[in-house]
């Protein structure tokens, strides 16, 4: 029975100590992100737009693409990668879901979702986009250098980490709301569900352009 107690002990143990490592690494993003913020608040408005116009992405086909594409558009980026289990198809669904609901509403601006890859060595760009349509039809997914998409992060004040060893990704799950000039205007944290996300968006876009519902 002892030898029971003890088996268990040290099992717990181990949880422990796994949980403690685990919430060191969430800790550490996030210090490195300016956006700690509460857990009820759900969107954190930049103190001064970002630009990222001059960063060309990658699309299936070999397709470029930059975020201000002339095409007077709104867009939401996600970071993450296709082999992620938990974090990446929670939020690409909520965010689908999101532009879905605009969509029946008809609101009247609905951004373009993008799904950018942080682990371009695994993933292609045709991976990508079929990851991302997965999710919505029209969501855009993007690959680009590592080197490029760290660069990106750091100018958003984020980063990610890999960890090859256990096959995993630390990673920002924020959604990064981008003007038509391609400038970082705010950030959708703690989103808590597709339909509060949709509420988010149009609150933020009637008092950004004044849309309105149709």
């Amino acid at each position: 029975m002892q030898n029971k107690w003890v088996g268990v002990s040290i099992l717990l143990f181990c949880i422990a100590a796994g949980q403690a490592i685990w919430l060191e690494s969430q800790s550490d993003l996030k210090t490195q992100h300016r956006h700690l913020v509460p857990m009820d608040q759900t969107w954190v408005r930049t103190s001064s737009p970002v630009s990222l116009i001059e960063y060309e992405w990658i699309g299936a086909g070999g397709q470029t693409f930059r975020l201000a594409d002339g095409k007077n558009r709104w867009h939401i980026l996600f970071f993450g990668y296709t082999a992620c289990q938990d974090v990446c198809p929670l939020t690409l669904g909520m965010l689908g879901g999101a532009l879905k609901g605009l969509e029946q509403e008809q609101f009247k601006v609905i951004p373009k979702g993008v799904f950018i890859s942080i682990d371009p060595e695994k993933d292609s760009p045709e991976k990508v986009s079929t990851y991302a349509a997965k999710h919505h039809p029209d969501l855009l997914g993007l690959t680009g250098t590592q080197a490029m998409t760290k660069r990106v992060l750091h100018t958003l004040e984020s980063d990610y980490q890999i960890d090859r060893n256990r096959g995993i990704i630390n990673h920002p799950t924020s959604l990064f709301l981008i003007n038509p000039q391609g400038r970082l205007i705010g950030t959708f944290i703690h989103p808590g569900g597709a339909v509060s996300l949709k509420e988010d968006i149009k609150s933020v876009l009637r008092e950004e352009i004044g849309a309105s519902e149709s």
